[in-house]
Protein backbone atom coordinates (compact mmCIF):
# COMPACT_ATOMS: atom_id res chain seq x y z
CA UNK A 1 0.00 0.00 0.00
CA UNK A 2 1.44 3.80 -0.77
CA UNK A 3 -1.01 6.18 1.69
CA UNK A 4 -1.38 8.90 0.12
CA UNK A 5 -3.53 12.16 1.19
CA UNK A 6 -5.91 14.03 -1.47
CA UNK A 7 -5.99 17.79 -1.06
CA UNK A 8 -9.34 18.09 -0.58
CA UNK A 9 -8.94 16.34 2.77
CA UNK A 10 -7.73 19.63 4.06
CA UNK A 11 -8.44 22.39 1.67
CA UNK A 12 -7.96 25.49 4.16
CA UNK A 13 -4.29 25.74 3.59
CA UNK A 14 -2.11 26.81 0.58
CA UNK A 15 -0.89 24.10 -1.59
CA UNK A 16 2.39 25.26 -0.35
CA UNK A 17 1.41 24.11 3.11
CA UNK A 18 -0.21 21.14 2.37
CA UNK A 19 2.64 19.32 1.04
CA UNK A 20 4.81 20.67 3.86
CA UNK A 21 1.96 19.31 6.39
CA UNK A 22 1.72 16.09 4.19
CA UNK A 23 5.62 15.51 4.05
CA UNK A 24 5.58 16.23 8.28
CA UNK A 25 2.69 13.85 8.82
CA UNK A 26 4.32 11.17 6.72
CA UNK A 27 3.19 11.10 3.64
CA UNK A 28 5.55 10.69 0.43
CA UNK A 29 2.21 10.59 -1.68
CA UNK A 30 -0.29 13.29 -2.83
CA UNK A 31 -3.17 14.25 -4.59
CA UNK A 32 -3.44 17.53 -6.23
CA UNK A 33 -6.77 19.89 -6.92
CA UNK A 34 -6.73 21.37 -10.10
CA UNK A 35 -8.89 24.95 -8.76
CA UNK A 36 -5.49 24.68 -6.01
CA UNK A 37 -2.72 24.10 -8.65
CA UNK A 38 -3.96 26.89 -10.69
CA UNK A 39 -3.98 29.76 -7.91
CA UNK A 40 -0.62 28.84 -7.11
CA UNK A 41 1.11 28.62 -10.82
CA UNK A 42 -0.68 31.81 -11.49
CA UNK A 43 1.60 33.61 -8.92
CA UNK A 44 4.68 31.34 -8.85
CA UNK A 45 6.92 29.20 -11.15
CA UNK A 46 6.36 25.18 -11.09
CA UNK A 47 9.93 24.87 -10.35
CA UNK A 48 9.68 26.17 -7.11
CA UNK A 49 7.01 23.49 -6.18
CA UNK A 50 8.74 20.92 -7.54
CA UNK A 51 11.65 22.14 -5.98
CA UNK A 52 9.62 21.92 -2.16
CA UNK A 53 8.34 18.91 -3.12
CA UNK A 54 11.64 17.31 -3.73
CA UNK A 55 12.84 18.54 -0.52
CA UNK A 56 10.26 17.36 1.89
CA UNK A 57 10.28 13.92 0.01
CA UNK A 58 6.52 14.22 -1.65
CA UNK A 59 5.36 13.05 -5.33
CA UNK A 60 2.04 13.73 -6.88
CA UNK A 61 0.04 10.50 -7.31
CA UNK A 62 -2.75 12.13 -9.50
CA UNK A 63 -4.27 15.40 -10.51
CA UNK A 64 -7.97 15.75 -9.32
CA UNK A 65 -9.82 16.27 -11.75
CA UNK A 66 -11.60 16.94 -15.37
CA UNK A 67 -14.76 16.99 -14.32
CA UNK A 68 -18.26 15.79 -16.25
CA UNK A 69 -16.05 15.74 -19.62
CA UNK A 70 -18.31 12.48 -20.57
CA UNK A 71 -21.95 13.71 -22.27
CA UNK A 72 -21.26 17.37 -23.15
CA UNK A 73 -22.54 18.28 -26.45
CA UNK A 74 -21.00 17.02 -29.72
CA UNK A 75 -20.70 20.64 -31.53
CA UNK A 76 -19.23 22.07 -27.69
CA UNK A 77 -16.87 19.29 -27.69
CA UNK A 78 -13.59 21.35 -28.28
CA UNK A 79 -14.10 23.33 -24.92
CA UNK A 80 -13.66 19.85 -22.82
CA UNK A 81 -10.56 18.74 -25.27
CA UNK A 82 -8.77 22.05 -24.22
CA UNK A 83 -9.50 21.25 -20.29
CA UNK A 84 -8.07 17.94 -20.96
CA UNK A 85 -5.18 19.32 -22.48
CA UNK A 86 -4.56 22.00 -19.72
CA UNK A 87 -5.00 19.14 -17.43
CA UNK A 88 -2.01 17.81 -18.89
CA UNK A 89 0.50 20.31 -19.15
CA UNK A 90 -0.52 21.08 -15.19
CA UNK A 91 0.62 17.10 -14.61
CA UNK A 92 4.08 18.20 -16.56
CA UNK A 93 4.81 20.71 -14.64
CA UNK A 94 4.30 19.15 -11.95
CA UNK A 95 6.02 15.69 -13.32
CA UNK A 96 3.11 14.04 -12.58
CA UNK A 97 2.07 10.88 -14.86
CA UNK A 98 -2.23 10.58 -14.07
CA UNK A 99 -5.42 12.99 -13.98
CA UNK A 100 -8.56 11.84 -12.72
CA UNK A 101 -11.60 11.74 -15.08
CA UNK A 102 -15.23 11.87 -13.54
CA UNK A 103 -18.09 11.39 -15.55
CA UNK A 104 -21.15 13.94 -16.52
CA UNK A 105 -24.58 13.70 -14.64
CA UNK A 106 -27.27 12.24 -16.48
CA UNK A 107 -28.40 14.13 -20.03
CA UNK A 108 -31.37 14.38 -21.57
CA UNK A 109 -29.94 14.41 -24.76
CA UNK A 110 -27.68 11.11 -23.66
CA UNK A 111 -30.94 9.38 -22.19
CA UNK A 112 -29.93 5.33 -23.26
CA UNK A 113 -27.62 3.32 -21.29
CA UNK A 114 -26.03 2.06 -24.11
CA UNK A 115 -25.44 5.15 -25.93
CA UNK A 116 -24.10 6.96 -22.40
CA UNK A 117 -21.68 3.86 -22.29
CA UNK A 118 -20.80 3.92 -25.72
CA UNK A 119 -19.86 7.98 -25.57
CA UNK A 120 -18.10 7.86 -22.34
CA UNK A 121 -15.61 4.89 -23.96
CA UNK A 122 -15.74 7.03 -26.79
CA UNK A 123 -14.56 9.99 -25.29
CA UNK A 124 -12.17 8.66 -23.01
CA UNK A 125 -10.13 7.66 -26.35
CA UNK A 126 -10.16 11.43 -27.59
CA UNK A 127 -9.09 12.88 -23.97
CA UNK A 128 -6.44 10.43 -23.68
CA UNK A 129 -5.08 10.98 -27.22
CA UNK A 130 -4.70 14.67 -26.09
CA UNK A 131 -3.54 13.54 -22.92
CA UNK A 132 -0.54 11.28 -24.71
CA UNK A 133 0.86 14.28 -26.33
CA UNK A 134 2.52 14.90 -22.71
CA UNK A 135 3.13 11.67 -21.95
CA UNK A 136 -0.11 11.59 -19.22
CA UNK A 137 -2.39 9.14 -18.80
CA UNK A 138 -6.53 9.31 -17.64
CA UNK A 139 -7.86 7.68 -14.60
CA UNK A 140 -11.70 7.22 -14.90
CA UNK A 141 -13.80 7.46 -11.39
CA UNK A 142 -17.28 6.37 -11.39
CA UNK A 143 -19.68 8.42 -9.05
CA UNK A 144 -22.36 6.63 -7.08
CA UNK A 145 -24.74 9.48 -6.76
CA UNK A 146 -27.95 8.89 -8.26
CA UNK A 147 -27.69 12.08 -11.18
CA UNK A 148 -24.57 10.82 -12.29
CA UNK A 149 -24.11 9.04 -15.55
CA UNK A 150 -22.21 6.16 -14.96
CA UNK A 151 -22.67 5.19 -11.05
CA UNK A 152 -20.87 1.47 -10.34
CA UNK A 153 -18.18 -0.33 -11.00
CA UNK A 154 -19.66 -2.63 -13.35
CA UNK A 155 -20.43 0.39 -15.85
CA UNK A 156 -17.19 1.80 -14.96
CA UNK A 157 -15.15 -1.36 -16.29
CA UNK A 158 -16.97 -2.30 -19.14
CA UNK A 159 -16.66 1.49 -20.43
CA UNK A 160 -12.92 1.01 -19.78
CA UNK A 161 -12.78 -2.30 -21.45
CA UNK A 162 -14.09 -1.00 -24.42
CA UNK A 163 -11.79 2.20 -24.72
CA UNK A 164 -9.21 1.19 -28.04
CA UNK A 165 -5.78 2.67 -27.78
CA UNK A 166 -5.57 2.97 -24.52
CA UNK A 167 -5.28 1.22 -20.79
CA UNK A 168 -7.37 3.43 -18.91
CA UNK A 169 -7.27 2.46 -15.08
CA UNK A 170 -10.34 2.48 -12.90
CA UNK A 171 -10.19 5.12 -9.58
CA UNK A 172 -12.30 3.65 -6.93
CA UNK A 173 -13.86 5.81 -4.35
CA UNK A 174 -15.46 3.77 -1.17
CA UNK A 175 -18.16 6.07 -0.89
CA UNK A 176 -19.41 6.18 -4.29
CA UNK A 177 -18.60 2.24 -4.28
CA UNK A 178 -21.09 1.81 -1.39
CA UNK A 179 -23.54 4.71 -2.42
CA UNK A 180 -23.92 3.48 -5.74
CA UNK A 181 -24.33 -0.09 -4.77
CA UNK A 182 -21.53 -2.01 -5.92
CA UNK A 183 -20.76 -5.03 -3.86
CA UNK A 184 -17.75 -6.70 -2.80
CA UNK A 185 -18.32 -9.53 -4.94
CA UNK A 186 -18.02 -7.14 -7.92
CA UNK A 187 -14.81 -5.53 -6.45
CA UNK A 188 -13.31 -9.53 -6.10
CA UNK A 189 -13.62 -9.48 -10.17
CA UNK A 190 -11.91 -6.75 -10.77
CA UNK A 191 -8.20 -7.29 -11.94
CA UNK A 192 -5.67 -5.21 -9.65
CA UNK A 193 -3.94 -4.08 -13.09
CA UNK A 194 -7.14 -2.28 -13.72
CA UNK A 195 -7.33 -0.10 -10.43
CA UNK A 196 -5.29 2.82 -10.79
CA UNK A 197 -5.68 4.10 -6.95
CA UNK A 198 -8.07 3.55 -4.19
CA UNK A 199 -10.22 6.85 -2.52
CA UNK A 200 -10.69 5.73 1.00
CA UNK A 201 -13.06 7.51 3.71
CA UNK A 202 -16.11 6.18 5.78
CA UNK A 203 -19.76 7.25 5.46
CA UNK A 204 -21.80 7.86 8.53
CA UNK A 205 -25.02 5.82 10.10
CA UNK A 206 -27.16 7.42 7.33
CA UNK A 207 -29.42 5.95 4.47
CA UNK A 208 -27.27 6.35 1.26
CA UNK A 209 -29.56 8.51 -0.08
CA UNK A 210 -29.04 11.11 2.45
CA UNK A 211 -25.51 11.24 1.88
CA UNK A 212 -23.44 14.34 0.37
CA UNK A 213 -19.58 14.32 -0.04
CA UNK A 214 -19.53 16.90 3.04
CA UNK A 215 -20.37 14.25 5.28
CA UNK A 216 -17.48 11.94 4.27
CA UNK A 217 -15.33 10.44 7.65
CA UNK A 218 -12.10 9.38 8.27
CA UNK A 219 -11.83 5.52 7.25
CA UNK A 220 -12.72 3.66 10.55
CA UNK A 221 -15.28 6.41 12.23
CA UNK A 222 -18.23 5.70 9.98
CA UNK A 223 -20.05 2.06 8.97
CA UNK A 224 -18.96 1.25 5.37
CA UNK A 225 -16.60 -1.73 6.59
CA UNK A 226 -13.68 -0.69 4.95
CA UNK A 227 -11.71 -3.69 6.75
CA UNK A 228 -13.33 -6.84 3.98
CA UNK A 229 -13.01 -3.82 1.32
CA UNK A 230 -9.36 -3.93 2.17
CA UNK A 231 -9.22 -7.71 2.37
CA UNK A 232 -10.33 -7.79 -0.87
CA UNK A 233 -8.28 -5.55 -2.71
CA UNK A 234 -5.47 -7.45 -0.94
CA UNK A 235 -6.40 -10.99 -1.92
CA UNK A 236 -6.46 -9.06 -5.34
CA UNK A 237 -2.77 -8.16 -5.76
CA UNK A 238 -3.85 -4.20 -5.46
CA UNK A 239 -0.45 -2.54 -4.18
CA UNK A 240 -1.42 1.20 -5.31
CA UNK A 241 -1.99 4.52 -3.70
CA UNK A 242 -4.81 4.18 -0.75
CA UNK A 243 -5.76 8.09 -0.56
CA UNK A 244 -7.63 9.81 1.98
CA UNK A 245 -10.18 11.95 0.66
CA UNK A 246 -12.98 14.10 1.95
CA UNK A 247 -14.62 16.74 1.92
CA UNK A 248 -15.57 17.32 5.69
CA UNK A 249 -15.95 20.93 6.08
CA UNK A 250 -15.27 20.39 10.16
CA UNK A 251 -12.02 19.38 8.88
CA UNK A 252 -11.27 21.97 7.18
CA UNK A 253 -11.77 24.03 10.55
CA UNK A 254 -8.54 22.64 12.24
CA UNK A 255 -5.36 23.48 12.08
CA UNK A 256 -3.84 21.77 9.08
CA UNK A 257 -0.78 20.04 10.43
CA UNK A 258 -3.60 18.40 13.40
CA UNK A 259 -5.54 16.82 9.76
CA UNK A 260 -3.20 15.84 8.32
CA UNK A 261 -1.85 13.86 11.10
CA UNK A 262 -5.09 12.84 12.00
CA UNK A 263 -5.18 11.15 8.35
CA UNK A 264 -1.89 9.42 8.46
CA UNK A 265 -3.22 7.90 11.77
CA UNK A 266 -6.69 6.54 10.03
CA UNK A 267 -4.97 5.29 7.25
CA UNK A 268 -2.53 3.06 9.89
CA UNK A 269 -5.27 1.07 10.86
CA UNK A 270 -5.77 -0.75 7.01
CA UNK A 271 -2.04 -0.92 6.38
CA UNK A 272 -1.99 -4.42 7.74
CA UNK A 273 -4.51 -5.32 5.27
CA UNK A 274 -1.54 -4.40 2.65
CA UNK A 275 1.58 -6.28 4.29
Amino acid sequence: MKPCLNQSTIMQCSTEEFIKVSANAGFEWVELRIPKVEEYLSYNPARELRQLMKSRGVKVATLNALEFFSLVPEENYAFMRNKAEEAAILCDLLECGMFIAVPSRKSHIYDDDELVVETTARRLEILSGVADKYGVKLLFEFIGFPDFSVRDMGAALRIVEMVKGYDIKLVIDTFHFFVGGTGLDSLAKVPANRIGIVHINDIPDLPYDKLTDAMRLLPGDGRAGLEPFCEVLKKAGFDGWLSLELFNEDLWKLNPQEVAAMAWRSLQRFAPSFQ
